[in-house]
């Protein structure tokens, strides 16, 4: 199964506002996780990594999208929805 999230040519002002706004609820994500529950040592890590990874490759593509020149910018999105077994524990 598949959402198709973002599919379209954007103005440099309008991609840098979704690339924004998709890596802020990304982040917000993993701050809510963090903070719903008394996480491992090892969730922290990964989350903190993954927020820093994120917010790095967010960095970069923001330089290149201002680098565009003022060009239209073509954004695609999709999430791959995947399902996965639970084995009964019984």
């Amino acid at each position: 199964m598949q959402i198709h999230l973002i599919d379209g040519h954007f103005t440099v002002a309008e991609a840098e506002k979704l690339l924004n706004a998709i890596v802020k609820a990304k982040v917000a994500f993993h701050e809510e996780r963090l903070a719903a529950k008394e996480p491992t040592v090892e969730e922290v890590l990964h989350s903190e990594r993954r927020i820093k990874d994120i917010q790095n490759e967010l960095r970069k593509a923001l330089v290149r999208v201002r680098a565009s020149g003022g060009e239209k910018i073509h954004l695609q999105a999709a999430i791959d929805i995947d399902f996965i077994a639970v084995m009964d524990c019984a």
